[in-house]
């Protein structure tokens, strides 16, 4: 007599017990709820940081790995030498508290605009400048 082993019931991960049934359907969701469902999983790791920037640039992973590590080093480079940092999709980043011996943190400021919309650049005036005094008269040496 043959025995069938019994089925295994398949159990989700943890992490998907949190999501929204929309998201756990495989249906699109609004994005206010995908802010809500990524606020379970926090902390952004280097894997899928890398995984998503191989998916949004299309090149190959290896290579993908070698820069995101390399900019990593850079950017804590400059934050350890407390540079202030301007980068366009992350925002103005400054250190607020630099790391002593007694607290080995950092404290960071990081401003960002509202995505998709940039500053308004200030008016073009080069056609204005012919008009303008000059600041010092020209004298003639000679």
């Amino acid at each position: 007599m043959v025995t069938k082993p019994k089925p295994t019931a398949i159990r989700p991960r943890k992490s998907a017990a949190k999501l929204p049934p929309a998201i756990k359907a495989g249906k699109p969701a609004p994005v206010g709820v995908l802010a809500q469902a990524s606020k379970a999983n926090a902390a952004l790791k280097l894997k899928v940081l890398i995984d998503r920037v191989t998916e949004a640039s299309g090149a190959k992973r290896k290579d993908v790995k070698t820069v995101v590590e390399a900019t990593l080093i850079q950017l804590g480079q400059a934050l350890a030498r407390g540079e202030a940092m301007n980068l366009p999709g992350l925002g103005h980043l400054r250190v607020a508290r630099k790391a002593t011996a007694d607290t080995p943190s950092m404290t960071l400021k990081l401003r960002q605009g509202e995505p998709g919309k940039a500053k308004p650049k200030a008016a073009d005036t080069s056609a204005d400048d012919e008009d303008k005094e000059p600041l010092a008269e020209d004298f003639d040496q000679g």
